[in-house]
């Protein structure tokens, strides 16, 4: 009989002990991604356009919200099954005041979204939901550092910040884009499992050329007009001492260099990442 007894007692300690550590999964669907996704207060990530949340069982009041659309609030019941939530986010066309960020408890009337397993959110029926439990979110750092200060992060078309940067996403699949006025778009897919660093190299649209004339071809003593010079696409660079430089834009490029009565042509592919130097060549030939 004691034997009995403390057995079940065992039971009901592990029961309760595994209740309490339960998680759960609350799965957000939207309709719109790159929206800002807050749980009872607290932000936990952005849609894709769904989203993700691992939680404990309890009560919890979602708000969905992003720039031109009607803030999306409600409250959701997740259980040890989980729970689904259907956001539809319509676009602000009337000037309807947003939410601010926090303020889960506005007099406004809140959207009402289907929860899975139960009816509408904020059944008068249901009973009073308890206070809700804080958010256990499984979210990691990313981190964005670029070889240009102050360039814009976006992920999945929202801007989180200025580099250097550092944001918050749940684990799921982003495309993150690093833009700086004078640089090409850094665009990739981000997939995050864990914490990251990113250092990125943004690239300039167009590439450094110069002008090397040997010191031996130079003629210091050429009459005005008859020195070195060089033409790009057909335009004639100012050449100093023998010295030119500018920018090219990536591309195909005819370069064209005179000496005297000596003339050169040639076509240059530029690509980015990359340096040119034109440096002519006069050789002489016994025969």
């Amino acid at each position: 009989m004691k034997r009995r007894l403390c057995l079940i007692l065992a039971a009901l300690l592990v029961g309760t002990f595994a209740s309490a550590q339960a998680r759960a999964q609350l799965s957000i669907m939207c309709n719109v991604a790159g929206a800002q996704v807050f749980l009872s207060g607290q932000a936990v990530g952005i849609t894709n356009p769904n989203l993700t949340v691992v939680v404990r069982p309890g009560v919890y009041i979602v708000r969905v919200a992003m720039q031109g659309f009607i803030d999306f609030e409600s409250k959701v019941a997740v259980d040890v099954r989980g729970a689904a939530l259907n956001v539809i986010l319509q676009p602000n066309s009337q000037g309807v005041q947003n939410f601010a960020p926090g303020d889960i408890n506005s007099n406004q009337p809140s959207p009402q979204g289907i929860v899975e397993g139960g009816g509408p959110a904020g059944d008068n029926n249901a009973p009073p939901p308890a206070p809700a439990p804080v958010p256990q979110i499984l979210s990691y750092q990313v981190s964005v550092n670029a070889n240009v200060n102050g360039a814009l992060v976006f992920v999945n078309g929202q801007q989180v910040g200025q580099t250097p940067c550092a944001t918050l996403l749940m684990p799921g699949s982003y495309t993150l884009l690093v833009r700086a006025p004078g640089f090409l778009d850094y665009q990739v897919p981000l997939n995050v499992t864990g914490p990251q660093s990113l250092d990125i190299s943004l690239q300039s649209p167009t590439a450094p050329w110069q002008l090397r004339v040997p010191e031996g071809m130079y003629n210091r003593e050429a009459e005005a007009g008859r020195g070195m010079r060089i033409w790009i696409d057909g335009i004639l660079q100012t050449v100093d001492h023998g010295q030119a430089s500018g920018q090219l834009a990536v591309g195909g490029h005819v370069v064209r260099i005179a000496a005297g009565d000596l003339v050169s042509e040639t076509h240059v592919d530029v690509q980015i990442g990359k340096s040119y130097v034109f440096e002519p060549f006069l050789g002489i030939s016994v025969k």
